[in-house]
């Protein structure tokens, strides 16, 4: 399943998850302002890569300190423990050398989380939801038939017409590396009026 359309902007993140890891434990605990239970059970998870913690605390509405410099060239910067949760997701999934985390993030129910997500009318958690559900859809069947099976299409189609052209191209990335799956996926885009999405982003 390539991902040509989208490459230069998947190096860009990869580039900024790559300074991220350097400093990231630094980074992470600039971001919480006050203890607080969320808060403890994130730094736990995080010394400890447990993703199904990370994938339990997606929901939490915990406030934390706004970033000093942009996590990501084009989504928002997480603002709760959730969003960070679900970006802290995102970066495991994207660690091309260590493919199992895709797996075990879909095993603990995190694709259903993310699709959850997207319902949201927090920008910075839709956004850590698409960014998450791309990485995990490059090279993993069992992952985008998880998205298919999860009514994810419906939520990446819509996502193709934000004003944001990185959230599109990402959505749009997300879409092809399902549909091209299955006969049956192809006509559910199509009827859900996703080539008129993937038309539209030739203009970008």
């Amino acid at each position: 399943m390539g991902n040509n359309c989208c490459a230069g902007r998947d190096l860009l993140y990869k580039n900024k998850l790559q300074e991220f890891g350097i400093e990231g434990s630094k980074t992470i605990r600039k971001l919480l302002s006050f203890t607080s239970n969320d808060i403890l059970r994130f730094d736990k998870a995080y010394d400890e890569n447990d993703v199904q913690e990370f994938v339990n605390l997606c929901s939490s509405t915990c406030e934390i300190e706004k970033l000093e410099d942009r996590m990501h060239p084009w989504a928002a910067d997480p603002k709760t423990i959730g969003a960070l949760s679900a970006t802290q997701l995102a970066i495991l999934a994207s660690k091309e050398n260590e493919p199992h985390y895709k797996d075990a993030i879909r095993e603990a129910n995190g694709i259903a989380v993310f699709i959850n997500l997207l319902k949201s009318h927090e920008l910075d958690r839709v956004h850590a939801a698409v960014v998450a559900l791309s990485f995990l859809s490059v090279d993993n069947v069992k992952n985008c038939i998880c998205m298919f099976e999860s009514g994810a299409l419906p939520y990446l189609i819509s996502g193709m017409k934000s004003n944001i052209d990185g959230m599109k191209a990402a959505c749009a990335q997300t879409c092809r590396n399902i549909f091209v799956l299955d006969k049956k996926y192809k006509k559910e885009f199509l009827k859900l009026g996703g080539i008129t999405q993937l038309v539209n982003l030739l203009e970008l």
